[in-house]
């Protein structure tokens, strides 16, 4: 295969990834009640005022907001491994920067994690906040909602074992 057909079979498997994740994406917007797409994945939370509940939705939607071209990005860079990774000739120096790339923005996707899990307990009270870490925290799936991907870090099947009717029986 010359390199003119090889960078257009890349290309187009680049561009039937994207548009495969993003129709996969928007048929799961709406699969969890408090997952993505929900608009409201706190209103779980004991006791939150209607002040608590403006503030935490306007600091979920701005990391929203913060966070969905980084995702675009993986996605993407996520795409350009897989067609690196499936070339006939693979170069491994291209496969390891391209991979380096990819646990870049993941490091940095977790970052602005954890600045809005800090941002929202902020607002939180004592008790919330309790609850907020058994329940809310991105600690690598031990908490029931995870990183709020729906794929994998708390989110598979199964209870929390606890009774707090804040995962639906859903970890």
């Amino acid at each position: 295969m010359n390199m003119k057909k090889m960078k257009f079979a890349g290309l187009f498997i680049v561009m039937l990834m994207i548009s495969l994740q993003t129709s996969f994406a928007q048929s799961r917007a709406g699969a969890r009640p408090d997952g993505p797409g929900s608009g409201d994945p706190y209103r779980n939370i004991p006791n939150l005022t209607e002040a608590q509940q403006t503030e935490i939705r306007a600091i979920h939607t701005a990391h929203l907001n913060e966070v969905k071209p980084l995702r675009n990005q993986l996605d993407i860079k996520e795409a350009e491994l897989n067609a690196l990774r499936s070339a006939d000739n693979a170069n491994m120096t291209n496969i390891n920067a391209k991979a380096d790339e990819i646990a870049q923005i993941k490091t940095e996707i977790a970052k602005l994690k954890l600045a809005n899990e800090q941002n929202v307990r902020n607002v939180l009270t004592e008790e919330q906040k309790a609850f907020f870490d058994m329940h809310y925290r991105t600690n690598g799936g031990n908490g029931h909602h995870g990183n709020g991907n729906g794929n994998g870090n708390g989110n598979g099947a199964g209870g929390c074992g606890n009774s707090c009717g804040g995962c639906g029986g859903r970890r």
